[in-house]
């Protein structure tokens, strides 16, 4: 969790296993209550309203699965931890190029691949 707590918010934390998401967010919500978790089982408007939640800055961690690289459009973090990833070295650059888009208010883009 370490990680989590330098990192600068908002921060996304990716896995792509479901159990291990829970886990972490499990783990994260120990200590912030401002954490959220996305997987393929949290539908449409569900998801959108933690998404409003980060761009609002309710949430500050959103742990999510691989969901999140595949079409949606969660807020920009300013911070992205790949906790577990693939082989996929397109799908690692996609989850930078997400990173470092240009958004209002963002002046720093810190990645961090576990």
């Amino acid at each position: 969790m370490g990680l989590i707590e330098q990192a600068p918010k908002p921060v996304l934390v990716l896995t792509s296993l479901v159990k291990h998401a829970e886990a972490l967010h499990e783990m994260a919500h120990v200590k912030w209550d401002e954490v959220a978790l996305v997987t393929g089982v949290v539908k449409g408007g569900e998801r959108e309203t933690i998404f409003n939640a980060v761009r609002d800055g309710n949430v500050n961690v959103l742990v999510a699965t691989t969901p999140a690289d595949e079409g949606l459009h969660p807020p920009p973090p300013r911070s992205l931890i790949v906790a577990l990833s693939g082989n996929s070295r397109t799908r690692t650059l996609q989850r930078i190029g997400g990173l470092v888009r240009p958004y209002p208010g963002k002046d720093v883009a810190i990645a961090f691949d576990i």
